[in-house]
């Protein structure tokens, strides 16, 4: 069985059209990694505290038993420096949380010291804020 000329022509057509998808397909597999994605978590995550004053406490100086002011308020004992770093936090990511958080919701001040209290679900707000803020760090 010989080939006729036009035979030819449309094998080697479609050996041409097959070559050029393979090279679109093929080219395109070198762009996958430059996908765009959300940015990349720090995974060097502090492990130890930080510093507050002399401390090594992150501001956090002990739970807060319910009742013990007589107030009914239960949550964590915080010095001061916690409470303005919640609060500027609260300024910067407070719009974010649903529903969105003011300055002085979920921390109060005490009457007969510089510490605060913060509730439960303020610290959870707390926490998240924080973890943004980091990532903002690495990101810009």
């Amino acid at each position: 069985m010989t080939m006729t000329s036009t035979t030819t022509k449309n094998y080697y057509n479609k050996m041409k059209t097959l070559i050029t998808l393979a090279v679109i397909l093929f080219s395109g597999c070198n762009t996958i990694d430059k996908a765009v994605g959300p940015p990349q978590v720090r995974n060097n995550v502090s492990r130890e505290a930080s510093w507050d004053g002399d401390k090594q406490n992150s501001g956090i100086l002990s739970t807060y038993p319910e009742g013990s002011t007589g107030k009914g308020v239960k949550g964590f004992l915080v010095t001061p420096y916690f409470h303005k770093r919640y609060e500027a936090l609260v300024n910067e990511y407070g719009k974010r949380l649903e529903p969105p958080v003011e300055v002085g919701d979920g921390i109060r001040k005490l009457d007969d010291s510089a510490n605060s209290v913060i509730t439960p679900q303020a610290m959870v707000w707390f926490l998240d804020m924080n973890q943004w803020n980091n990532n903002d760090r690495v990101t810009k």
